[in-house]
Protein backbone atom coordinates (compact mmCIF):
# COMPACT_ATOMS: atom_id res chain seq x y z
CA UNK A 1 0.00 0.00 0.00
CA UNK A 2 2.60 2.65 0.81
CA UNK A 3 4.61 1.44 -2.46
CA UNK A 4 1.48 2.43 -4.07
CA UNK A 5 1.40 6.07 -2.60
CA UNK A 6 4.68 6.95 -3.19
CA UNK A 7 4.10 5.93 -7.21
CA UNK A 8 1.63 8.63 -7.05
CA UNK A 9 3.55 10.81 -5.35
CA UNK A 10 6.34 10.38 -7.87
CA UNK A 11 4.10 10.68 -10.64
CA UNK A 12 2.41 13.83 -9.51
CA UNK A 13 5.69 15.65 -8.85
CA UNK A 14 7.53 14.68 -11.95
CA UNK A 15 4.00 15.73 -13.94
CA UNK A 16 4.15 19.18 -12.33
CA UNK A 17 7.93 19.55 -12.86
CA UNK A 18 7.94 18.79 -16.39
CA UNK A 19 5.30 21.10 -16.59
CA UNK A 20 6.90 23.74 -14.78
CA UNK A 21 10.07 23.39 -17.05
CA UNK A 22 8.14 23.57 -20.13
CA UNK A 23 6.90 27.34 -19.07
CA UNK A 24 8.93 30.08 -20.05
CA UNK A 25 10.87 31.21 -17.00
CA UNK A 26 10.00 28.08 -15.12
CA UNK A 27 12.61 25.94 -13.11
CA UNK A 28 12.99 23.21 -10.80
CA UNK A 29 15.36 22.69 -8.02
CA UNK A 30 17.13 19.22 -6.53
CA UNK A 31 19.41 19.92 -3.82
CA UNK A 32 22.77 21.44 -5.77
CA UNK A 33 20.85 21.31 -9.01
CA UNK A 34 19.09 23.40 -10.76
CA UNK A 35 16.88 22.83 -13.71
CA UNK A 36 15.42 25.42 -16.30
CA UNK A 37 14.01 25.07 -19.45
CA UNK A 38 16.48 26.05 -21.53
CA UNK A 39 19.48 25.21 -18.73
CA UNK A 40 21.30 23.44 -16.07
CA UNK A 41 23.03 25.46 -13.18
CA UNK A 42 25.32 23.38 -10.13
CA UNK A 43 25.20 25.32 -7.33
CA UNK A 44 28.68 27.21 -6.82
CA UNK A 45 29.34 26.80 -10.84
CA UNK A 46 30.64 29.86 -12.67
CA UNK A 47 27.61 29.32 -15.12
CA UNK A 48 24.63 27.72 -16.08
CA UNK A 49 24.78 25.56 -19.05
CA UNK A 50 22.62 25.52 -21.79
CA UNK A 51 20.42 22.55 -22.71
CA UNK A 52 21.44 22.98 -26.09
CA UNK A 53 25.39 22.33 -25.53
CA UNK A 54 24.37 18.94 -24.00
CA UNK A 55 26.21 15.94 -26.51
CA UNK A 56 24.80 13.07 -24.42
CA UNK A 57 22.27 12.46 -21.25
CA UNK A 58 21.98 9.18 -20.28
CA UNK A 59 19.90 7.92 -17.23
CA UNK A 60 20.53 4.97 -15.57
CA UNK A 61 19.79 2.71 -13.10
CA UNK A 62 22.30 4.39 -10.47
CA UNK A 63 23.44 7.20 -11.89
CA UNK A 64 22.67 10.38 -14.39
CA UNK A 65 25.43 11.31 -17.06
CA UNK A 66 25.46 14.91 -18.50
CA UNK A 67 28.33 15.43 -21.25
CA UNK A 68 28.96 18.96 -22.10
CA UNK A 69 32.57 20.34 -23.87
CA UNK A 70 34.95 21.98 -21.57
CA UNK A 71 32.71 20.88 -18.26
CA UNK A 72 35.59 20.88 -16.02
CA UNK A 73 36.59 24.42 -16.63
CA UNK A 74 33.22 25.67 -16.34
CA UNK A 75 33.18 23.78 -13.19
CA UNK A 76 36.13 25.72 -11.91
CA UNK A 77 33.90 27.74 -9.58
CA UNK A 78 33.10 24.49 -7.38
CA UNK A 79 35.16 23.36 -4.54
CA UNK A 80 35.62 19.79 -6.09
CA UNK A 81 36.89 17.06 -3.27
CA UNK A 82 39.38 14.29 -4.43
CA UNK A 83 38.53 13.04 -8.36
CA UNK A 84 35.94 16.11 -8.92
CA UNK A 85 33.90 14.44 -6.43
CA UNK A 86 31.11 16.53 -4.40
CA UNK A 87 28.71 15.10 -2.43
CA UNK A 88 26.00 13.06 -4.76
CA UNK A 89 27.74 14.32 -8.03
CA UNK A 90 31.33 14.40 -10.04
CA UNK A 91 32.61 15.87 -12.90
CA UNK A 92 34.60 12.92 -14.88
CA UNK A 93 37.56 14.01 -17.05
CA UNK A 94 35.38 13.02 -19.91
CA UNK A 95 33.46 16.29 -19.29
CA UNK A 96 30.70 14.39 -18.08
CA UNK A 97 28.86 15.34 -14.29
CA UNK A 98 27.47 12.33 -12.62
CA UNK A 99 24.68 12.78 -10.28
CA UNK A 100 24.83 9.69 -8.42
CA UNK A 101 21.96 7.94 -6.44
CA UNK A 102 24.05 7.89 -2.98
CA UNK A 103 22.10 9.52 -0.22
CA UNK A 104 18.92 10.10 -2.08
CA UNK A 105 15.63 8.65 -0.72
CA UNK A 106 13.98 5.94 -2.94
CA UNK A 107 11.44 9.04 -3.81
CA UNK A 108 13.42 11.49 -4.55
CA UNK A 109 15.28 9.52 -6.82
CA UNK A 110 12.40 8.54 -8.62
CA UNK A 111 11.79 12.20 -9.08
CA UNK A 112 14.74 13.58 -10.26
CA UNK A 113 15.72 10.43 -12.35
CA UNK A 114 12.04 10.71 -13.85
CA UNK A 115 12.53 14.31 -14.59
CA UNK A 116 15.79 13.73 -16.73
CA UNK A 117 14.89 11.45 -18.77
CA UNK A 118 12.06 13.35 -19.78
CA UNK A 119 14.94 15.63 -20.53
CA UNK A 120 16.98 13.63 -22.58
CA UNK A 121 14.07 13.07 -25.17
CA UNK A 122 13.67 16.34 -25.70
CA UNK A 123 17.68 17.66 -25.67
CA UNK A 124 19.62 15.49 -26.88
CA UNK A 125 19.88 14.96 -30.40
CA UNK A 126 19.04 11.61 -32.04
CA UNK A 127 21.40 9.93 -34.34
CA UNK A 128 19.38 9.67 -37.59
Amino acid sequence: MFAVIVDRVVEARVRHDVRELGTEGGKVQYDHFELGGTYLHVKGAADEIPWGEVTRLTVDADRVAITVPHLRRRMEGLNLKAAGRRENYRVGMDNTLYIEDKGLSNCRKAIIWSVMAHIAESVVPRPR
